[in-house]
């Protein structure tokens, strides 16, 4: 699937930054290799050499001094290597989205790390949202996303939910106002994605559940739009449903945004295709990730204009 349609004309026509491209060369270099080209400062007078952090479970954490020179470093924009890789198979491993098995051709899955999920919200958000986009959110939703959302200007559909999460006949009711052909030749814009915290959702407590998540990913599919999943609570949860569903469609071409929060926060997705997920950890680090086509915008500072709210 072509997602060039969803981003914004600005995220599309940011390209990164030469000296990030560079550092991420850098982190696959030799130690004995030395370059001048990034301004990388001289770990030899980093004001940190080694530290011991005590966890709450009576375990000391060792940060050696080569760990904190790299902590200290430059990196590449995405994160450092080791951590994505951790991250990437921590995906495959508890939900085994789709795209984690594709090629890099097809838009293998791709992760990058951000300072919490709020972060990766509004990076998202500020790739997909022009000024008069219309959105959908389940109601009443998190007030973090109503002020990330705000300022870019979109016009935002409240989508009624009750014990159970978005209820998927008043989607379709409020959908039925786009025509087939409105569909079909986008002659009048459709809402770009579907917003939904699907696990405790915050403030209501309310649960999507398997079968709602189902028949909400076909309407998606119908009406052509993306869904954002915010996921934070997935670990808490008193019973998880099984993630990795053996019936989920092989050729879907709908993409699934997720952002979350808590201790490296997996989530109970309906997986498509295409995903692009969000997770953060306590002290406010996160990861996104995303079919590469989505995440490419993602992974540099210069490829989208985000703020951590």
């Amino acid at each position: 699937m072509n997602y060039s349609r969803f981003i914004t004309s600005v995220s599309a026509a940011r390209k990164a930054s030469p000296i990030r491209v560079l550092t991420e060369l850098m982190q696959k270099s030799p130690p004995s290799l030395i370059s001048l080209a990034g301004g990388a400062p001289n770990p030899a007078v980093f004001p940190f050499k080694k530290a011991t952090i005590a966890t709450g479970h009576g375990n000391a954490v060792e940060i050696g001094e080569d760990l904190m020179k790299r902590a200290l470093q430059y990196s590449a924009s995405a994160g450092i290597p080791e951590l994505l890789s951790w991250l990437k198979n921590f995906q495959r491993n508890l939900h085994n989205p789709p795209t984690a098995n594709y090629s890099p051709e097809q838009g293998q899955m791709e992760v990058c790390v951000t300072t919490g999920s709020q972060e990766g919200l509004c990076k998202v958000f500020e790739m997909l949202i022009n000024p008069g986009d219309s959105i959908l959110l389940d109601a009443p939703t998190y007030s973090g996303t109503l002020a990330a959302l705000r300022p870019l200007g979109c016009s935002i559909i409240n989508i009624p939910s009750d014990q159970h999460g978005i209820i998927p006949k008043a989607l379709k009711e409020i959908l039925s106002a786009w025509s087939p052909e409105d569909i079909k030749n986008h002659s009048r814009p459709l809402p770009k994605f579907l917003y939904t915290i699907p696990n405790g959702c915050n403030p209501t407590g309310n649960s999507l559940t398997t079968d709602r998540k189902k028949e909400i990913y076909q309407i998606a599919r119908k009406y052509d739009f993306l869904i954002i999943e915010d996921d934070p609570y997935y670990f808490l949860q008193f019973e998880k449903v099984e993630s990795r569903f053996s019936d989920r469609p092989q050729a879907s071409h709908r993409q699934s945004y997720s952002t979350h929060s808590g201790f490296y926060n997996a989530h109970q997705h309906f997986h498509t295709d295409d995903n692009i997920t969000a997770s953060s950890a306590v002290g406010r680090k996160g990861f996104l990730g995303a079919h590469r086509q989505s995440c490419g915008v993602l992974q540099d500072p210069a490829g989208c204009n985000a703020h951590c709210c």
